[in-house]
């Protein structure tokens, strides 16, 4: 898609080329609808920049990169179509929240092939060490999603967003660690600058955002995106939440039976515990 085709070449693109490659990211929907010339003069540019600039990106011109750009934007539309945005009752408000989320969802299964997917398991489960980050709205289900990691046999801890804590746990990082980072908003620069690092120093990295035009998004080497669109207030986590789920459910499938036994572990250690809570409080009461 055309994202990733900017994302991968953002680092190397001019001046000129990053103000077309912002405005597509942040503003696709938009560009869905413009010539190459309009989008030239939108961004007060040469309508020849424009044409090379689809060229870098691989494509034969700017027909075939608005092509890309459509396809995306009749995705978003078929699952924005039914949503009521007049409504402002509680009910109303509901309804219209659930099924942004149900687009969100849909979005999430066109824009994460299987192919990466798989490469975001791998590294995940083959990395002798993993570190999960993330900053703002995104920290809470981090350090979730670490914690259900371990539970799943992994090894991997949670560090917080700011950098001195990124500073301590990534001081000794290298081949063999994989980090994955979380955010949801267009500001995760703390998060992408700990990834730019991780990869010098030869670590897998992934990441997951809640929009393409997130800092995070062009420093990691596997890209998921799991749209984090919202007409209320705040960013919506669902999406990002579904992923986090479906990647735990896939790395415990495969751990099935090593689960299972340490589930047993857990139960005979509670039962354990609660039978000698018991005879203690019965000495007590003697």
């Amino acid at each position: 898609m055309f994202h990733d085709r900017i994302r991968m070449a953002y680092e190397h693109l001019s001046p000129s080329y990053r103000k077309i490659a912002d405005f597509l990211l942040k503003s696709y929907d938009e560009a869905a609808f413009m010539g190459a010339s309009d989008l030239a003069d939108h961004l007060n540019l040469d309508p020849a920049t424009v044409v090379r600039f689809s060229q870098r990106l691989g494509y034969a011109g700017y027909p075939e990169l608005l092509r890309s750009i459509q396809a995306q934007v009749k995705v978003e539309l078929r699952s924005a179509y039914a949503v009521d945005t007049t409504d402002e009752s509680v009910g109303g408000l509901f309804q219209r929240f659930v099924r942004q989320d149900g687009g969100n969802l849909e979005q999430v299964l066109a824009h994460n092939p299987p192919a990466i997917l798989e490469q975001a398991i791998n590294a995940l489960k083959s990395a002798q060490r993993v570190y999960v980050l993330a900053e703002g709205h995104a920290a809470p289900l981090g350090e979730s999603f670490a914690y259900e990691l371990r539970q799943n046999g992994l090894p991997a801890q949670y560090t917080a967003g700011d950098l001195a804590h990124q500073a301590m746990a990534l001081a000794n990082i290298g081949a063999g660690t994989s980090v994955l980072g979380l955010s949801v908003d267009d500001y995760a620069i703390d998060v992408a600058a700990a990834m730019r690092y991780a990869r010098e120093e030869g670590a897998s990295t992934i990441g997951l955002v809640g929009s393409l035009a997130s800092p995070l998004a062009r420093s990691v080497e596997i890209l998921l995106f799991a749209p984090a669109t919202s007409t209320g207030p705040l960013p919506s986590l669902t999406a990002s939440i579904a992923v986090v789920n479906a990647l735990l459910q896939i790395t415990g499938k495969r751990e099935a039976e090593a689960l299972t036994a340490a589930t047993l572990r857990q139960q005979r250690a509670y039962l354990r515990l609660t039978e000698e809570r018991e005879r203690q409080a019965a000495t007590l009461r003697e």
